[in-house]
């Protein structure tokens, strides 16, 4: 009875032991794929981040782009309607003295 009881909590402790054995090397696996990863962005950092200073950059161009066409839309907005009101002005004059 004793002896079965041994050989039964060995073969337990055997299979816990394989089971953290598995899972051991699983980690490892892991880690070995992070470790290239990491050295792969390491190398290229540099290049990472002139692209993204490049990205912001062309975006600050763009913006400034834009805003630049937002005025002088507004201009011409502006003188559409000081025309505007310039020709309702002749237009009154003209048509009210006929």
């Amino acid at each position: 009875m004793s002896l079965i009881f041994i050989l039964s909590f060995n073969i337990f402790i055997c299979v816990i032991n394989f089971y953290l054995l598995w899972q051991l090397i699983r980690i490892k696996k892991y880690l070995k794929t992070l470790n290239t990863r990491l050295i792969y962005i390491n190398k290229n950092l540099p290049l990472i981040i002139k692209e993204v200073s490049l990205s912001i950059l062309t975006t600050a161009l763009e913006i400034k782009k834009i805003k630049e066409k937002y005025r002088q839309l507004k201009n011409n907005i502006s003188n559409v309607q000081k025309i505007l009101t310039i020709s309702r002005i002749i237009y009154k004059i003209v048509y009210q003295t006929n």
